[in-house]
């Protein structure tokens, strides 16, 4: 399943057409209202949403908790691979915010920063205590002003090796799957770590003495969906956007107090549009290569 959106105003012209009206005023932020709480419900009929499931990310553990909520970025895909990793929020530099990936057990020593260099470019550079290599020597830059570091569009200066790497803005964690205590997925044996997830986050009962971990877990939904006003997104996932609209359509219906068949109907078509989408996820078996590695002795679900 790609990860294909739609417009909101697309939405509305799909729920207009299945109320057979043109929806205005009042109507139209009651529809918005049971747009979200649609996109609530299939959200949550489903850990496997590709769209908010991230598999073996690597997070900070901060005495025996990794927390719902970090300001890291998760940095991969460099061919400088020591470049590659966990970059947590370290006060700032140039007026911006810096970034740093610290020496393994180490919450002060510093191998690699991410900084504004005060002109026109992010910069990935050695740390002040890397222990080979001079500090300050630039590695991978992209020119953007942004208040923090871009997603993409990195290049390689003259230190580095190709290719530039991509970042990740590390989530809000809604459910934890799993955590490792390395990338399970890189190709050799790693330990699963057990856990118990409460109001503090997760934490780690029995081996605590990690400064990051590898977790896999489901994405926070934090957009509101709308025509992009008062802090709503207009982009509507594709999975979602059928589901959606007949949702919205049946409340409209049943609020406008149409005849109780058409109601029927319309609850029938909004279920089989949602299992629908349900079905494609099963077919990908992400749920059946993950579940492996996502069992505990405990439980496989640490919702809140």
């Amino acid at each position: 399943m790609s990860l294909e959106t739609r417009t909101y105003a697309e939405l509305l012209d799909q729920i207009n057409g299945l109320v057979g009206t043109e929806l205005s005023g009042n109507q139209l932020t009651r529809v918005r209202s049971n747009v979200n709480l649609a996109a609530k419900r299939a959200y949550d009929r489903s850990r496997w949403w590709e769209r908010f499931l991230v598999v073996a990310e690597p997070r900070s553990v901060s005495r025996g908790y990794v927390d719902f909520e970090e300001d890291s970025f998760h940095v991969y895909g460099a061919g400088t691979d020591e470049v590659n990793g966990l970059y947590v929020r370290n006060g700032t530099a140039n007026g911006k915010a810096r970034y740093s990936k610290y020496q393994d057990g180490s919450t002060t020593l510093i191998d690699w920063d991410i900084e504004w260099d005060n002109s026109a470019d992010w910069e990935i550079l050695v740390g002040a205590n890397h222990g080979t290599l001079t500090a300050d020597t630039l590695y991978y830059t992209v020119t953007d002003a942004s208040t923090t570091p871009p997603l993409t569009g990195w290049t390689t200066a003259a230190a580095g090796t190709a290719p530039a790497p991509l970042l990740v803005d590390v989530a809000k964690i809604k459910s934890f799957f799993s955590i490792h205590a390395t990338d399970p997925y890189a190709g050799s044996w790693t330990e699963q770590l057990e856990f118990v997830a409460n109001t503090r986050g997760a934490y780690l009962t029995y081996v605590q003495d990690y400064d990051t971990v590898y977790v896999t877990y489901k994405k926070a939904l934090t957009d509101r969906y709308g025509d992009g006003t008062e802090g709503t997104t207009s982009t509507i996932p594709e999975e979602w956007f059928y589901y959606m609209a007949l949702y919205a359509a049946r409340q409209h219906q049943i609020a406008e107090r149409v005849g109780d068949m058409t109601a029927v109907l319309a609850s029938r078509e909004v279920d089989e549009a949602l299992l629908d989408e349900l079905e494609k996820l099963e077919n990908q078996r992400t749920s059946a290569a993950l579940d492996i590695n996502t069992s505990t002795y405990r439980s496989r679900d640490y919702s809140l």
